[in-house]
């Protein structure tokens, strides 16, 4: 390489030279030499030596891996940091878990398949902190993937502007910092819906990248081209994997192909888990959900972490724009936007789950909570009458429903508990604290009604509230559940973040029948492995 003649102090050539290495003759050994006229270089040569060690770096193929840089190991051991739960401070939302990077198994030939959706960030560039995080989360995730075998990455272009400067920062750092075995394990990178736009983007960006992966960039027009490539053999799994897209992705495809987009608010249960339903770990119980609404799981997490139990008695009184915002965003799958408050994302919980068809327990179980004619003192009645109707009579899917909004609310009536018992001061009489009591009188038609609200049905509405009281006060208890707990996952512990046994356990539940939950948990996690 000659460097420019203008600097007299530059360095004058680049002698590249390939040495085997003894031990291992097909791993070859770079080595530089550079001839100056002068012992001291300037910083204009310095900064030309530079460039031309990284381009014969990017371009000359198979370099020895080496180890990650400082910075990369920096930045994993302080985003370990981050892995925490609930109101946590300073911990990765949970949610980002099945919206931003979702690990999707495997293709068919074995490698690990990962989406990642960008346009759920779209509120955060406005917060460097958040973005910070979002970056931190990124790398910890892909490190658990990309470091350990071969992946395939899916972009969902949905529309984000990559050139806007505060992500362009970020981008150049981490492709700066990223080991070499994130682009040698790397086998496709697809682009899917790409527009021309993002294309133009593409192409300023091709500086930055070697020829080799640069080879590896591959565009595919819909959801169902994609899942063609990545299970070609198998519609099971193609149905597997296009659930997974998120529902602002699948509308964006539906959009394109001229067919309806799919929509949230009414729609059967079972249509939302086996449509766009997310496998989701809540870390605040170590209990993992197959096949959860999406809405709901982003709705619940964004009220625990932002502490909604202290807003519960201003739900009826919420914004009405407020509330229609967060059902637009609910039925379209959006990002959810900063600063919403907490009663009307109450608000637009309870409308969500009031709209779905049926109720979390069937409107079988409210005639029989009647009928039987449970105490209001035999709890262990009612126990055993929720573990029967949740492990043998509903379908998995409203199971794992009930158990996870059931779940959500007692650690919220639990927090609420434990903020009263601390409080100091005279008692503030203008505050509504959530209680289990409350909760049950708000929730119980989401878990238990009538098809038909006669007055006879009218009148043992209180058999019902007993009913709902007793699960939400028992969420926690291991006779109700019906899946397979993991161990809390505390902040700043050594998580690698694998899914793949999740997501391969996540196939083994969906091809077990209804009605045999003793064979789904009888499966180990990792089978397919």
């Amino acid at each position: 390489l000659r460097m420019d003649p203008a600097h007299g102090d530059a360095t004058k050539r680049v002698t590249v030279i390939f040495n085997s290495d003894q031990g291992n003759d097909d791993a070859p050994r770079l080595v530089m030499h550079r001839s100056s006229c002068r012992t001291k270089t300037s910083q204009p040569a310095k900064n030309l030596w530079g460039v031309a060690k990284k381009k014969l770096q990017s371009n000359l193929p198979d370099l020895p891996e080496g180890e990650p840089c400082t910075e990369y190991k920096n930045l994993i051991a302080q985003a370990k940091r981050c892995v925490g739960f609930g109101q946590e401070e300073g911990a990765f939302p949970e949610e980002w878990d099945a919206q931003l990077l979702v690990d999707c198994g495997r293709t068919e030939d074995g490698h690990r398949l990962v989406l990642f959706c960008p346009k759920f960030l779209a509120h955060s560039l406005e917060e460097p902190d958040e973005l910070e995080l979002a970056m931190r989360f990124i790398l910890f995730s892909m490190d658990a993937i990309a470091m350990h075998g071969t992946y395939v990455f899916v972009y969902c272009c949905l529309g984000l502007d990559w050139t806007d400067q505060r992500l362009m920062e970020k981008l150049r750092f981490a492709y700066e910092c990223l080991p070499q075995r994130y682009s040698k394990n790397l086998q496709n990178f697809f682009i899917l819906h790409c527009t021309s736009a993002f294309k133009v983007q593409m192409w300023t960006f091709r500086f930055w990248l070697s020829q080799r992966l640069w080879n590896k960039i591959g565009y595919v027009e819909g959801i169902e081209d994609f899942c063609n490539k990545a299970h070609p053999n198998s519609e099971g799994a193609r149905e597997e994997l296009r659930r997974r897209f998120p529902l602002m992705v699948q509308r964006r495809d539906a959009e394109l192909f001229e067919r309806e987009p799919p929509v949230t608010f009414g729609v059967a249960l079972a249509d939302l888990c086996n449509g766009f339903g997310v496998d989701f770990t809540d870390k605040t119980t170590g209990r993992w959900y197959p096949r959860l609404p999406p809405a709901l799981v982003f709705l619940c997490e964004i009220m625990e972490r932002e502490a909604a139990d202290e807003d519960f008695g201003t739900m009826f009184s919420a914004n009405a724009s407020a509330v229609y915002q967060i059902v637009e965003t609910v039925d379209h799958g959006k990002p959810f936007q900063k600063d919403i408050p907490s009663s009307a994302l109450w608000c637009g919980l309870k409308l969500f789950l009031d709209c779905l068809p049926t109720p979390l327990l069937s409107f079988e179980a409210y005639e029989d909570t009647v009928n039987f004619g449970f105490s209001a003192e035999d709890k262990e009645k009612q126990l055993r009458f929720l573990q029967d109707l949740l492990h043998s009579r509903l379908p998995r899917e409203m199971s794992y429903v009930a158990l996870y909004v059931a779940s959500f609310l007692h650690t919220l009536c639990k927090t609420s508990e434990s903020k009263e018992a601390s409080r100091e001061g005279p008692p503030d009489y203008t505050r509504v604290p959530l209680t289990f009591a409350l909760a049950t009188k708000v929730f119980t038609p989401t878990f238990l009604r009538p098809q038909p609200m006669t007055e006879a049905w009218r009148r043992n509405l209180s058999r019902a509230y007993e009913m709902v009281e007793t699960l939400l006060r028992n969420a926690e208890d291991d006779r109700l559940w019906i899946g397979r707990k993991r161990t809390h996952m505390q902040k700043g512990t050594d998580a690698d973040m694998d899914s793949s046994s999740e997501s391969d356990y996540a196939g083994i539940v969906a091809s077990v029948d209804d009605g045999g939950p003793e064979l789904a948990e009888a499966q180990p996690p990792e089978a397919n492995e």
